[in-house]
């Protein structure tokens, strides 16, 4: 047998050298993985020094215009911009949704969306979408630059002269909870679990009432309540001008008031405790998990401190779910987005059988961790939170013409003006560890936490981590103890 070269011997020695811990530690091992951290040298994240972003928002002032009807707009040109964004933000959502009109919401949006496919006709080619959240629902058409005025026109009448099933007519059906992938599918049963107000009537076959419909879209299609929003490749003066034109003896209906509300639950109506585990069954080769609990309206002077509490449980569930024990590609905690913080608080993920059980355990002891004095943030954690928030996902929706235009839009008919959104980079830097432990014992409860499991329920229970083996049927007890579990069959649509 050879002797090894000299060249062979030196990369022996190396790998040796790596593996071996600094004298008087333990090596450090990378999660999941049987090798040590290579010792380096590099400067920490903190030790580094940035100069200044330079990102300033647009003016709000420069580019905010109200026509003769009232209907208001940002209006943002971009000349190098071949692009053109157009937005309609409309205050349309279960947020807004009365007694006895359930579901219109989501019969208004439909309307809007076959509308608006109807009038941009086949002939004009954009890229279209109508997204509806609790509060707020935006029409949105992305089109060439030469474009933007049939665009307009089409967005602007759609919500002036909606279809019949948008603001009249027929309602026809919703979609209930039997609709969606699995993780949508265990998300909208989970939210009509634990909500007071749910996003849907529960059964799928129930047909909105065409007043309801009605009532709901006349107080939301009014040219005071929408607010346009564009951004490209245009000219303030033109897009100014037609909008003038297009909107031009518009009015809201006779004895329509203004858009409410519906009030939101308090802590106590809001922490309902259904069953624990509900289980519904359908084919597939993942399980998607919804773990939650109804939520109450968040306090303004907390909104900093919940959303930095959110990115911070979100690392933690990055790290403990996925990095340790690599029980699924992602796991991730999602808070209300709607103005008033109310709504469903969960974490969803979706998983092997074998793994269902353990991510519930784990995520759960995360949830109750982050309400503990030991469990407060660190610095590190704050600074990764905040800098995501302030420096990231702020700056990204304001970041362009187009996007900013959009932005401005939804914050409007949010929140009724931009100040709040244009203070919030100096609200989330101000948020300190103790605030974020104050906020998720307000708002996390894990003792109220309801999972709703999505998948082969047969398999799941059966199955077992070789690691960290958490029956399903183990789950009711830790979240609740002396929990009941039910079951529903899943029929495909």
């Amino acid at each position: 047998m050879r002797a090894p070269s000299a060249t062979a011997t030196a990369m022996l020695a190396t790998l040796a050298c790596v593996s071996c811990a600094p004298e008087g530690r333990a090596p450090e091992m990378l999660p999941g993985h049987s090798r040590p951290v290579l010792e380096h040298d590099w400067l920490h994240p903190d030790e580094l020094e940035f100069e200044d972003s330079g990102f300033r928002a647009v003016d709000p002032g420069s580019a905010r215009l109200t026509t003769p009807s009232g209907a208001r707009a940002y209006v943002i040109a971009d000349p190098a911009d071949p692009l053109v964004t157009i937005v309609a933000a409309v205050p349309l959502g279960s947020h807004f949704e009365e007694d006895g009109e359930i579901g219109a919401a989501q019969a208004v949006s439909r309307g809007l969306d076959g509308t608006l496919r109807e009038r941009l006709g086949p002939g004009l080619v954009a890229s279209t979408a109508v997204s509806q959240e609790r509060d707020v629902t935006v029409l949105s058409v992305e089109v060439m630059a030469e474009d933007w005025h049939a665009a307009l026109t089409a967005v602007v009448g759609t919500v002036r002269e909606p279809a019949p099933g948008a603001s009249g007519g027929s309602a026809g059906r919703v979609g209930g909870r039997g609709g969606g992938g699995g993780r949508a599918r265990a998300v909208a049963e989970l939210t009509t679990l634990v909500a007071r107000h749910p996003i849907a009537p529960p059964d799928p076959e129930v047909r909105v009432r065409a007043d309801a419909v009605q009532a709901l879209g006349r107080r939301a299609l009014r040219p005071a309540a929408v607010v346009f929003g564009v951004g490209g490749g245009v000219t303030r003066d033109e897009v100014e001008a037609a909008l003038v034109e297009l909107t031009a003896g518009w009015a809201a209906d006779p004895g329509t008031g203004p858009v409410a509300a519906a009030r939101p639950p308090t802590a106590a109506a809001a922490r309902t405790q259904p069953q624990p585990l509900h289980t519904i069954d359908r084919p597939g080769f993942m399980s998607w998990t919804a773990l939650g609990h109804a939520m109450p309206a968040i306090s303004p002077e907390d909104e900093a401190a919940v959303a930095v509490l959110e990115e911070v449980v979100n690392i933690r569930l990055n790290i403990a779910t996925r990095e340790i024990r690599g029980l699924t590609n992602r796991a991730m905690l999602v808070l209300p987005k709607a103005t008033d913080g109310a709504g469903v608080l969960h974490v969803w993920t979706g998983s092997r059988a074998e793994s269902v059980g353990p991510l519930i355990r784990y995520s759960v002891a995360e949830l109750t961790r982050i309400r503990t004095a030991a469990g407060a943030p660190s610095r590190e954690e704050l600074d990764q939170a905040k800098g995501g928030l302030a420096l990231g996902r702020w700056q990204e929706s304001l970041d362009g013409a187009r996007r900013t235009a959009a932005t401005y839009a939804v914050e409007t008919v949010r929140r009724g003006s931009l100040d709040y959104l244009i203070a919030w980079p100096a609200a989330v830097l101000a948020v300190t560890a103790e605030e974020v432990t104050a906020a998720a014992v307000e708002y996390i409860d894990p003792g109220a936490m309801t999972a709703v499991v999505v998948g082969q329920i047969d398999d799941v229970r059966a199955a077992r981590h070789p690691r960290w083996p958490v029956a399903l049927d183990e789950v009711p007890s830790q979240l609740r103890p002396m929990g009941r579990v039910s079951g529903q069959q899943y029929e495909e649509e």
